[in-house]
């Protein structure tokens, strides 16, 4: 569902960046949960590549969901830290 908001964000254009970087947040999130972490990792990238076009409240929280996120997998999986 994520990826289709995003699909559908692009093609309508820079006006829903706020759609586009919310379900790359949650993309990101629940990848880490899920333990797809290339596709995390790949995510991640493409909402870095947005940073100037959110506002600087919707990155923080952005940032520190996903750090909370990697964080918790981590302490539920120690076994798997490279």
């Amino acid at each position: 569902m994520y990826e289709t908001v995003i699909l559908l964000s692009e093609s309508i254009g820079e006006n829903e960046v706020k759609f586009r970087f919310d379900s790359l947040k949650n993309i990101v999130i629940l990848s880490a949960q899920l333990q797809k972490l290339d596709n995390m990792v790949n995510k991640q990238r493409y909402l870095l590549k947005m940073v100037g076009k959110v506002t600087r409240e919707d990155l923080s929280e952005a940032v520190n969901a996903i750090l909370d996120a990697v964080a918790n997998h981590l302490q539920a999986f120690p076994d798997y830290q490279s």
